[in-house]
């Protein structure tokens, strides 16, 4: 009896202690789960995982500055590159090379270049030819690196291109039609039914400018709800709460009392929504979770890769409270995102602080108006430098203003703080940097919104990219298969390309047959050779691929459409441009280039025309190349090198080159007719280039550059390459004198001036031109950026008369 009352106390007493364990840890979770100070810890992990995310990865911008941004064909395009760091907007020496395209409206790429960056700049040009058609296109530039995340942040610039040279009627502009873009924006991404919500809206014709309308929000029912009206650019916003099982639609009213009709936004029964308003030195934002049994709520908040505000709050009453102090948010864009207690990202939105000192650049001329060939003296005056030894690198064009001028250039001020942060085209984004209001940028930040990463990639430490950045020059990247299609791997394969410049690049293919050449040094059009080692290797296939993204343009425009007043403007012009090229007697000239062999100097070097010439390349050998020895057997020739290093002659076949291209039978050699050869290079030791070494090398050189019309091995891959464009000097005449003025050829320049790159710090700059003969009005336009990422730009305009004095 006893022994069962004990097993049954020793039974109950074990429930009763395993109960108290149970409630201690219900009451723990509890605990947890409303204590959002408990919490802080595993929300700190979103902080630490973003900064951990930017400190692996960084961001790349890029702006253009164009001579102008309306363009003849015939005429030269020409712009100045700054590649900058995306947070800071210091000049980032990272990739070394800029992809600039020129594409048309159906998003077709007509002209394609590389430019080398250094230091983050770089400058090019693109002629124009009169196979383009009249039209607006879109010009183009990122980095291989960029190519890595959402094109939107691409630098874009729409552009008017006309073609003098084929009939053009000239239209009326038209009314935008019936084709009106209308966008709704809940704030925070989603509308609850029963939240009130701030509904951003922006309403855009067919050429992409906003529209004055009276807008109206109507139920299923018909019965109307709201109406709402723009305050600028299309752009506004209302308050709506929605009721659950309804369905509601907008009507636009047009200025033509033309109706447009679109659904509304879809109303959600269950989520988040975030409203976040200005209250005196605060923002207030709210995250309303519906049917969520969440404890606690968090909000983030970021600006320039760094953590401006980080809070957890309770959610009493299915709504969440912050309070943020102004004075935590930083100048420019700031990205609030709300999280949910597993930290899912559930709303976010964007907010905006205009900067208090922006750096000012100030343009003056020593005189409003000019006669044709006179001095125009600019002073460029420079302050608000974040340090008085700072230094601007900037870029200046002075140009004529016509009624050609269909678009204007971008500012990098704007575009760098404001426009490169953003999703879509803005109108006149340089308003908001001059004369934006509070309730204007609110509205921009709302129906603009838009971040550079995933949040996926930061809570999940994803840095896995497809392509690398550039950090020598262009890389010519593809695939090596073998004969049965398969790639192939483990092969050395060679690129070079017949040019004054002896060039010779290898790669060795990975397990994916794989290869990549980086060609820093290869600039203009040629041909390129790839290869493999014939005398060992079998049939081989490359297959390049194109460094150029397809589709890279997201900008959208309507066709261009000639005012009627443009006639005799497009004539003169296309007869100045005509008359400028057959005169112009001083074109642009090309800066030289380096012209060392990769392989450095060589150890003997033998220009033929020194010697008496031979009719037999054996004979030149045998008699003056005293570093190779030429030996024979069953018909096939062989050069063997001295190693003077070692005293001794190399028991392996040196590397041979003709023109830069690797020859593997020194048979091709030896029929080459020797008046051919300029010269012959020598090395006489061992010679690595990349992962190879080489029993010394033979090199020849044509005068012609042409291979010396040798027929390549057929399993030779030649095609067609551009490398990097090759740096130009923009021509300007001098009138400093009455000789020089009274000179009759004719000036007929509509860019006066053209600086790609020039240094000023704070204080004056004083930088002279001179007018042409054409009279009208000319604009002069600054864009740089400081060594300390402060951006700079300005513009000033002055008169050249139709008459001398």
């Amino acid at each position: 009896m006893y022994a069962v009352w004990r097993h049954n106390y020793k039974t109950r007493l074990l429930a009763i202690l395993m109960l108290r364990e149970k409630l201690i840890s219900l009451l723990f979770l509890c605990f947890l789960a409303n204590n959002p100070f408990a919490r802080a810890q595993s929300f700190d992990s979103v902080a630490s995982k973003f900064r951990k995310y930017h400190e692996h990865v960084v961001h790349e911008k890029v702006f253009l500055h164009l001579d102008k941004a309306n363009y003849l064909t015939g005429e030269t395009l020409r712009f100045k590159a700054y590649c900058v760091e995306a947070a800071s907007n210091v000049p980032l020496d990272l990739s070394k090379v800029l992809y600039v395209e020129i594409v048309s409206r159906g998003g077709k790429p007509v002209i394609q270049t590389k430019v080398i960056l250094e230091n983050g700049m770089g400058s090019g040009s693109v002629f124009l030819p009169a196979t383009l058609l009249s039209d607006n296109y879109s010009i183009v530039a990122y980095t291989n690196w960029m190519k890595n995340f959402p094109k939107e942040f691409f630098f874009q610039q729409a552009i008017a291109l006309i073609n003098p040279f084929k009939p053009i009627e000239a239209t009326p502009k038209t009314p935008p039609g019936n084709n009106v873009d209308i966008q709704l924006f809940p704030e925070g991404g989603r509308l609850l039914s029963g939240v009130e919500s701030k509904i951003a809206f922006r309403v855009v014709g067919s050429d992409g400018r906003g529209l004055n309308f009276n807008g109206e929000v109507i139920d299923d029912s018909g019965i109307g709800i709201t109406n709402f009206k723009p305050t600028k650019f299309g752009l506004g916003t209302f308050m709506f709460t929605a009721v659950a099982g309804k369905k509601y639609k907008v009507i636009i009213t047009d200025e033509r009392g033309v109706r447009h009709e679109v659904d509304f936004p879809e109303v959600h029964d269950k989520g988040y929504s975030l409203s976040v308003t200005r209250e005196g030195s605060n923002y207030s934002a709210v995250v309303s979770a519906k049917d969520f049994d969440e404890p606690v709520v968090h909000l983030f908040i970021h600006a320039k890769n760094k953590t401006s505000f980080s809070a957890t709050a309770y959610v009493r009453n299915g709504e969440a409270l912050f309070t943020i102090p102004l004075d935590k948010m930083q100048d420019g864009i700031s990205h609030v995102t709300a999280f949910d207690s597993r930290l899912n990202p559930v709303a976010e939105r964007l907010l905006y602080r205009k900067p208090a000192n922006a750096s000012a650049l100030t343009i003056s001329t020593d005189a409003a108006s000019y006669s044709g060939r006179r001095k125009v003296q600019m002073k460029l005056g420079l302050k608000n430098l974040a340090s008085a030894t700072a230094k601007a690198n900037i870029s200046l064009s002075v140009f004529r203003i016509d009624s050609l001028s269909y678009w204007q250039q971008q500012n990098i001020e704007t575009f760098l703080s404001l426009t490169s942060e953003l999703h879509g085209q803005l109108e006149s984004p340089e308003h908001y940097l001059t004369a934006g209001t509070e309730e204007e940028f609110d509205n921009l930040m709302l129906t603009h919104g838009w971040r550079r990463f995933s949040w996926e990639k930061v809570l999940t430490s994803e840095f896995k990219y497809q392509w690398l950045p550039e950090i020598e020059g262009p890389m010519l990247q593809g695939v090596l298969l073998d004969e049965t299609g398969k790639p192939a791997s483990n092969i050395t394969t060679y690129l070079s390309t017949p040019s004054p410049k002896v060039q010779l690049y290898t790669s060795t293919t990975n397990a994916n047959g794989r290869f990549s050449f980086s060609l820093k040094d290869i600039h203009g059009q040629g041909k390129i050779y790839l290869q493999t080692k014939f005398t060992k290797d079998s049939l081989y296939d490359f297959r390049i691929e194109s460094p150029f993204l397809p589709n890279s343009s997201s900008i959208t425009t309507s066709p261009l459409e000639l005012r009627e007043n443009v006639k005799q403007t497009l004539l003169s012009r296309s007869v100045a441009m005509q008359v400028q090229d057959v005169f112009n007697e001083s074109p642009e000239g090309v800066v030289g280039s380096d012209s060392t062999a990769f392989y450095g100097r060589p150890d003997e070097t033998y220009f033929l025309d020194d010697f008496t010439r031979f009719s037999v390349m054996e004979e030149v050998m045998r008699e003056y190349v005293k570093g190779v020895w030429v030996r024979k057997r069953q018909n096939e020739f062989y050069f063997m090198v001295l190693d003077n290093v070692n005293k001794a002659v190399f028991d392996q076949n040196p590397l041979v080159l003709l023109d830069g291209v690797p020859v593997f039978r020194v048979n091709d050699i030896m029929a080459i007719n020797p008046l051919k050869i300029k010269k012959i290079d020598v090395l006489t030791k061992q010679f690595f280039h990349g992962k190879t070494a080489y029993a010394g090398m033979v090199s020849f050189t044509t005068y012609s550059n042409d291979l010396a019309g040798i027929k390549m091995d057929r399993r030779n891959l030649v095609i067609d390459y551009e490398g990097l464009q090759q740096k130009r000097v923009f021509f300007t005449p001098i009138y400093e004198t009455e000789r020089q003025r009274s000179n009759h050829m004719p000036d007929q320049r509509n860019v006066l001036l053209w600086i790609p790159s020039a240094a000023i710090s704070a204080g004056t700059t004083q930088i002279d031109c001179f007018t042409s003969d054409l009279p009208g009005n000319y604009e002069i336009n600054v864009q740089g950026v400081s060594d300390n990422g402060s951006p700079v730009s300005g513009r000033h305009t002055f008169t050249v008369s139709d008459f001398n004095n």
